[in-house]
């Protein structure tokens, strides 16, 4: 038998849905198409929110793919994986993007000053 699920949203009720409940769902069913926008989980007033969009997607039979997308130019991925990325690595690679963007404007920043104290 066929049976599809649109819009299943055992992940979002996190308060709703119990762990036999979402195992089930992750185990007998495959998630055909998914745009996430919101994959960490992050809610307003968090610290952490990165300044970037971030977006989970997949379009079965590929991979999913954890991107973010800055304001100008393409998006920049953070994670692939065959299988859905856990929260707890979808966090991860958020925190190290992060870290990596506000250490690139800092280098960046730094070095200007250093090509000028050295002329």
């Amino acid at each position: 038998r066929l049976v599809v699920l649109l819009n299943a949203r055992c992940i979002e009720q996190e308060d709703k849905v119990d762990d036999d409940q979402r195992a089930f769902f992750d185990d007998e069913f495959e998630t055909v198409v998914a745009f996430d926008t919101n994959p960490a989980r992050l809610r307003s007033g968090d610290d952490e929110i990165p300044k970037d969009p971030i977006v989970l997607w997949r379009g079965f039979p590929a991979e999913w793919v954890l991107a973010r997308k800055p304001k100008l130019g393409p998006p920049s991925v953070l994670l692939k994986s065959d299988e859905k990325p856990a929260l707890a690595d979808i966090r991860k690679a958020v925190d190290q993007a992060q870290q990596a963007r506000d250490g690139g404007v800092l280098d960046a920043v730094t070095s200007l000053f250093k090509g000028s104290l050295s002329a």
